[in-house]
């Protein structure tokens, strides 16, 4: 015999996936949902709470109604996440949560922009119960333009990127916003950001456009475009070099120069077709993931990659009528959302 160890952060909980239909009174559709991402015991930290146990859920508008929704065991069963006082016909298009000091959490909303309505976010300290408003933008139809616009790497680093090919920034727990690229690099709108660490994030959005800083949004430059040119609706950072990302059809590709060359990826099935609408990477790590990936219908499939992308093994999806995006929570546990049949 051999005595034998690793580091826990090595050890994985492999499962075979099946995936759930969860109830929530959404009336169009889910465009993002963000979880907590810490834990807690039982004993002299609080009360028992595990990795994706709370999350909130943006909601797209209709009917003056774009609430957000929340649940507090892991999507078991969803409520109204309470009104935020974005005008009603803003979507609740991107979430975002982060704590605010040692034990206030804040939940963070950015509204869908709007043509001729000043673009704003939501904030709520009290797992949504109350609501303040903060606008951003120098004019009016700023906004996030899909569901994974927002991102927040802790309370001192928030990004929006959105309409109009600006990306906003904030330092102060979403309080205020400054502009960090104003429509320099293209006037489209972006439609993800996602950073590594708090100096080197991408966007992408319309036409294969792929934007980059290296030093936290003091600067943005082109990467070389996505090959096709295809619209890009997601992105994967793993550092200031590796990067994936999806859009239109079946695009799928991966940078190890930091943008400069993008290899295609076809080792998933639909590789070429449809749209691969969501790409995210468990424990912020650069072996398992998850893809939400939509066919020409659309009927909406997720997918699994346990070695980075080079192979994706097909999850069965229950009937749906299209995806917007996925969250992991771990290498084994996933939110997909999307539109209501």
């Amino acid at each position: 015999s051999v005595d034998m160890e690793a580091p826990s952060d090595d050890i994985y909980k492999i499962q075979q996936l099946t995936m759930t239909r969860q109830a929530m009174a959404g009336i169009l559709g889910v465009p993002d949902i963000a979880f907590n991402p810490d834990t807690r015991c039982i004993t002299d930290c609080g009360g028992a709470l595990s990795r994706g146990d709370l999350a909130i859920a943006g909601a797209i508008a209709a009917a003056g109604v774009a609430m957000p929704y929340k649940t507090i065991n892991a999507g078991t069963t969803w409520a109204s996440g309470g009104v935020t006082g974005l005008v009603a016909t803003m979507s609740a298009m991107s979430c975002a949560r982060f704590y605010v000091g040692r034990t206030t959490e804040r939940l963070l909303i950015a509204g869908g922009f709007v043509a001729a309505t000043q673009g704003a976010i939501a904030y709520s300290d009290d797992q949504g119960t109350t609501w303040v408003n903060v606008n951003i933008g120098p004019a009016v139809a700023h906004g996030a333009a899909y569901g994974r616009g927002l991102f927040a790497l802790d309370s001192r680093h928030i990004w929006l990127a959105g309409a109009k090919g600006y990306i906003f920034f904030s330092s102060d727990a979403g309080l205020t916003w400054s502009t960090q690229e104003p429509g320099v690099i293209h006037v489209g709108s972006y439609n993800e950001i996602h950073f590594s660490d708090a100096l080197n994030g991408y966007a992408v959005g319309a036409a294969g456009i792929v934007a980059k800083t290296i030093n936290g949004g003091l600067t943005w430059t082109a990467c070389t475009a996505a090959p096709g040119a295809v619209a890009l609706y997601c992105c994967q950072v793993i550092d200031a070099n590796r990067v994936f990302i999806g859009g239109a059809s079946g695009g799928l590709f991966y940078s190890s120069d930091g943008g400069t060359t993008w290899t295609t990826i076809t080792s998933f099935t639909g590789a070429g077709a449809g749209t691969v609408r969501g790409l995210s990477m468990a424990r912020d790590g650069d072996l398992f993931g998850f893809m939400a990936y939509d066919t020409a219908a659309p009927v909406g499939s997720v997918k699994r990659t346990k070695d980075g992308g080079a192979s994706w093994e097909n999850i069965t999806t229950p009937t749906n009528v299209g995806l917007l995006g996925c969250r992991a929570v771990d290498e084994s546990t996933c939110w997909a959302y999307g539109l209501v049949a």
